[in-house]
C-alpha cells in the first residue's frame, strides 16, 4: 500500500464520518423551523366571536324538585354563520354568571342539552337548567312549600346574576344570555 492509498482512505472515512453530523443537522434544523411554524400559526388563533351566536330570553321556569329547585331559564339562540351548530358539552364549554359586583364566575350544577342543532342562519330554542339546592343557603326544601316562599328564594337566587354568559372554547364564541327576569 502506498502513502497516497492510504490518504485516500482515510479522507473517505473522515468524509463519510460527516455524513451524519450533516443529516443530524439537518434535521434539527427542520424540526426548529417546524417548531417556529406551529408557535406562529397558534399565535395567531382566532379571536373571540361575539355575534355568530347571539340570544334573546324566553322564559323562566321554576320546578321543584326531590332535593333542589331548578331554575329553568329557555332562550332563542340565533345562528349568524353559514354552518350549523350545537352547544359543545361542560370542559368544552361553560355558563358563566355576570355578578353585581361586575365579576364572571362559573355557574355550578347547570345542565344544557347539547343535542339541538341550531341551523345556519336559523334559530332554536335551548333551555338551560340551574340546580339551586337551599341546603347551601340554610334552608330545607320543605320551607319552600308555598309559592310565595319559593319566589322569594327564586328572586334571591336571580339577585345574584346580572346576566348570563355561554363560553364556546371550541369555536372561541361568547354567546351573551340577558336577563330578561325581574
Amino acid at each position: 500500500m502506498t502513502m497516497a492509498d492510504n490518504v485516500r482512505s482515510r479522507t473517505l472515512v473522515k468524509s463519510g464520518s460527516r455524513a451524519p453530523a450533516t443529516a443530524l443537522f439537518g434535521a434539527a434544523a427542520f424540526l426548529v423551523l417546524v417548531l417556529i411554524w406551529v408557535a406562529v400559526r397558534h399565535s395567531r388563533q382566532k379571536p373571540w366571536n361575539d355575534t355568530s351566536i347571539t340570544a334573546a330570553f324566553v322564559k323562566l321556569t321554576v320546578k321543584k324538585g326531590q332535593k333542589d329547585v331548578h331554575l329553568i331559564l329557555t332562550y332563542k339562540l340565533t345562528n349568524n354563520t353559514g354552518d350549523k351548530y350545537r352547544l359543545p358539552p361542560p370542559g368544552s364549554s361553560e355558563l358563566m354568571r355576570k355578578t353585581p359586583g361586575g365579576a364572571m364566575k362559573e355557574v355550578d350544577s347547570v345542565l344544557w342539552d347539547q343535542e339541538t342543532p341550531i341551523p345556519a342562519h336559523g334559530a332554536a330554542v335551548e333551555e338551560f337548567d340551574i340546580s339551586q339546592n337551599p341546603i347551601h343557603y340554610d334552608l330545607d326544601l320543605e320551607e319552600l312549600d308555598t309559592h310565595d316562599k319559593l319566589m322569594s328564594f327564586v328572586n334571591s337566587r336571580l339577585a345574584h346574576i346580572r346576566g348570563l354568559e355561554f363560553a364556546d372554547y371550541i369555536h372561541r364564541y361568547n354567546i351573551e344570555l340577558p336577563r330578561g327576569w325581574n
